[in-house]
């Protein structure tokens, strides 16, 4: 009877210890088998700890989880200050100075719009600095040709190594007049082959910066797959859009317009960002001629006012 008892006593002891040995080996064995060492850089990779409820000592191991890092497109704001921009659900300004404004919530990006502002100080709160505003309209933009523009834009690159340059932004005419005469190339296309003239090289670009004011969504969408084909043949991995503007002065529904050009921007990864025109301007200004209150771009009532305009709703997130 004794050996009997003890006989099951050893018998019972073997089968749990032999238990514990089993449950070590393939949890272990699991984890390895599971973690994905090669899991791509733009991903995250989560280690949440799963706990069972029995002898949790031995069954704690991690299981990987892979979310893919949002990258999105980021909205912004052509002029105005952080709150306005902050009120539009963005989370960037530029206003065509080199030192704008921002906020711990809103990114301020430079900008060198004209060669008389190269010596100037940069400022705001980024890595980025933006480049000639539509140098292609003269006199009232930048206003180089793309050889006159290769000196100073060489002398911005000298100033500051340390920034991310965005390339000058040509206007939509520029593109426009593309389409309706072969025999030119585009203001962009000739600037890098008179930078290469000079230089030996192309220059090297961190996004391309478009503007559009074209009637329909349409026609905005064409120009922004010509810049993205240029950044594809060109190495440049990101497309900005740094104003487009709808105005029922052009369009007859601009909200329908509006809607579908940020539609087409959103789904489309090689555009990084886009700020529409403006937080606020004047009627009948140098740079916005028309008086009509159908034609205004504003996308508040009045300068660092958080009142918004119907316009605000095509683009607010």
């Amino acid at each position: 009877m004794v050996r009997g008892l003890v006989f099951l006593l050893i018998l019972l002891l073997w089968v749990l210890l032999s238990g514990t040995a089993q449950a070590d080996g393939p949890g272990e064995a699991a984890v390895s088998a599971s973690a994905d060492v090669s899991a791509p850089l733009t991903q995250t990779t989560l280690h949440l700890p799963v706990v069972r409820a029995a002898r949790p000592a031995r069954y704690v191991y991690y299981v990987p989880i892979h979310i893919a890092a949002a990258r999105g497109t980021r909205l912004g704001l052509a002029g105005g200050t952080a709150a306005q921009a902050e009120a539009l659900g963005g989370d960037w300004l530029y206003d065509w100075t080199p030192t704008p404004s921002g906020s711990d919530q809103i990114e301020a990006v430079p900008m060198i719009s004209t060669a008389r502002q190269v010596e100037a100080a940069v400022g705001g709160s980024s890595e980025w600095l933006l480049t000639f505003n539509e140098p292609d309209l003269c006199p009232w933009q930048a206003c180089l040709s793309p050889a006159a523009a290769v000196e100073p834009y060489l002398r911005i690159e000298a100033l500051h190594p340390d920034r991310r340059i965005v390339s000058p932004a040509p206007s939509s005419a520029d593109i426009v007049r593309m389409w309706t005469d072969s025999a030119y190339r585009g203001w962009l296309p000739e600037f890098r082959e008179a930078y290469r003239a000079a230089t030996g090289r192309y220059p090297t670009w961190g996004a391309l910066a478009l503007h559009c004011y074209e009637w329909t969504a349409e026609r905005c969408i064409a120009v922004g797959e010509q810049f993205i084909a240029w950044a594809a043949a060109w190495g440049v991995p990101e497309v900005w859009v740094t104003e487009v503007a709808y105005v029922s002065a052009w369009a007859a529904d601009p909200a329908r317009e509006a809607r579908a050009f940020m539609v087409w921007a959103e789904t489309r990864t090689e555009v990084t960002r886009v700020a529409p025109f403006t937080a606020f301007t004047p009627r009948g200004v140098w740079y916005w001629p028309d008086v009509r209150e159908c034609a205004d771009p504003s996308l508040f009532v009045g300068p660092g006012s958080l009142t918004m305009r119907p316009l605000a709703e095509w683009y607010r997130r």
